[in-house]
């Protein structure tokens, strides 16, 4: 009777213990499924340093990516409240991308979504702005046409910038880049300034100019000679003949032309247009020799603080001809 109480009480024990132990084994296996997979940043200081540019990861769990992408190989993950240094930082159209470093030395990017932060930037300065452009003056001058660029200089707040430029005729289009890759771009307006002498010569592919400049007191008699070095068929040409006699005052504002006395001298008998830069009937609708003359023949009263004056011509070919993409292109500045 007694033996038989006895297994009893055993049988008893014995299914207890069968029960605690399936019990266990369900905990541990549930454990393991709920381990986050990968390799894990497992204690991770979480140390703030004022000293240093750290990021707070805010999202329960973000994962680590080997390159600065989303479809990159993904080396683990990183959990809510923890600080991690930033080692380097990119950004693309969606994501901000800050590179890190494990307790575990896991080495990777974790993302941040740009309109819904996944990281917080907690200490420290992510260098997002691009360089500031900045002159010297609101315009430039190459004296005798020798571009000099040091008055252009850029600037950043957080690290050192260089500077590229592209010249598109009148103006330099200016670009600074940080050593983070931000780059502004500036479109700066440059004039190119001669002096000049009492007779000039140039040439072009198009035009060759001759120039007489006198001056007496306050007066300045100009006479210039285009003579055309090809033929201009009379499909490419224009009707009219424009000269570019244009005036600056010190701050290369334009002072207007029609307050200028000119006093018009009677133009050479073999040049192919008329005082007001028309071309002459008989060479309205027939084809212009090389060595045909347009005349630009004035005199200008000094009264107006003329500081620059621009010549040249415009119309030496169709303005739908691409080869005078710009009728500036025969015209230079000069100091008055």
């Amino acid at each position: 009777m007694l033996y038989n109480i006895y297994m009893g009480k055993r049988r008893i024990y014995d299914s207890n213990f069968i029960i605690r132990t399936i019990m266990t084994a369900i905990l541990i296996l549930v454990a393991i499924l709920a381990w986050p997979k990968g390799n894990v940043a497992v204690n991770q200081s979480n140390r703030l340093d004022d000293s240093k540019t750290q990021v707070k990861v805010v999202n329960n769990r973000i994962n680590i990516r080997k390159e600065a992408s989303s479809s990159s190989e993904d080396l683990g993950d990183v959990y809510q409240n923890e600080i991690y240094d930033v080692l380097d930082y990119q950004e693309d159209d969606t994501y901000y991308w800050y590179k890190i470093k494990t307790s575990t030395d896991i080495e990777g990017y974790i993302a941040s979504d740009k309109n819904d932060p996944y990281v917080k930037l907690i200490s420290g300065v992510i260098d997002l702005e691009p360089p500031v452009i900045t002159t010297d003056e609101d315009f430039l001058v190459f004296d005798e046409g020798e571009v000099v660029l040091d008055d252009i200089h850029c600037t950043d707040n957080y690290s050192s910038c260089s500077l590229a430029f592209e010249d598109n005729y009148i103006n330099l289009i200016v670009t600074a880049r940080d050593e983070r890759g931000n780059t502004s771009t500036k479109n700066i307006n440059y004039y190119k300034v001669y002096s000049a002498s009492p007779k000039m010569e140039e040439t072009s592919d198009n035009v060759n100019a001759s120039y007489l400049i006198e001056k007496n007191g306050t007066e300045r008699f100009i006479d210039v000679t285009y003579t055309l070095n090809k033929k201009v068929l009379s499909s490419d040409k224009s009707i009219s003949y424009e000269p570019i006699v244009i005036f600056y005052n010190g701050n290369f504002v334009e002072i207007d032309s029609m307050v200028i006395k000119r006093n018009l001298k009677e133009l050479n008998s073999n040049c192919i247009n008329d005082y007001n830069m028309n071309l002459k009937e008989e060479y309205l609708n027939s084809d212009l020799d090389k060595s045909s003359k347009l005349c630009v023949n004035f005199t200008i009263t000094d009264n107006l603080n003329i500081k620059y004056y621009r010549i040249g011509i415009q119309g030496v070919e169709n303005y739908n001809n691409n080869s005078n993409y710009l009728a500036n292109y025969y015209s230079k500045i000069y100091k008055w």
